[in-house]
């Protein structure tokens, strides 16, 4: 199933799927569906991470100690901070290969709360 969601969620969603893997009692062949949507994401938070380090590097300057760590200088935030949340605002599509169904397996007494997954299936 396609979905049109904010880049912003695509990156959580990202994450809480790596969590959602690891959940006793969900079947290898779901495991598999959650893995290879997380696949598709990838592509959504990895232009989110590649956008950011450039401008990082263009507003920004490297600290001395650290190579390769960038702070924002204190005149290009606003420009940066804009940009950033433009990004994460931005509309993307992305391909959702397990469905609710799949999820029935998951112990109850799980840690985690999944409202982010299960409205994206709803």
């Amino acid at each position: 199933m396609k979905k049109q969601i904010k880049r912003s969620l695509a990156i959580a969603l990202a994450s809480e799927l790596d969590n959602l893997i690891k959940e006793p009692g969900m079947k290898m062949a779901s495991r598999i569906e959650v893995r290879r949507t997380q696949n598709a994401i990838k592509g959504e938070v990895d232009s989110y991470n590649e956008l950011r380090d450039e401008l990082l590097k263009e507003l920004g300057e490297e600290h001395e100690t650290e190579k390769g760590s960038f702070s924002v200088k204190k005149e290009n935030m606003e420009s940066f901070v804009s940009q950033i949340q433009e990004c994460l605002d931005a509309e993307v599509e992305i391909t959702v290969l397990f469905t609710l169904e799949s999820l029935k397996d998951i112990k109850s007494e799980t840690e985690n709360h999944y409202g982010a997954i299960i409205d994206l299936l709803l």
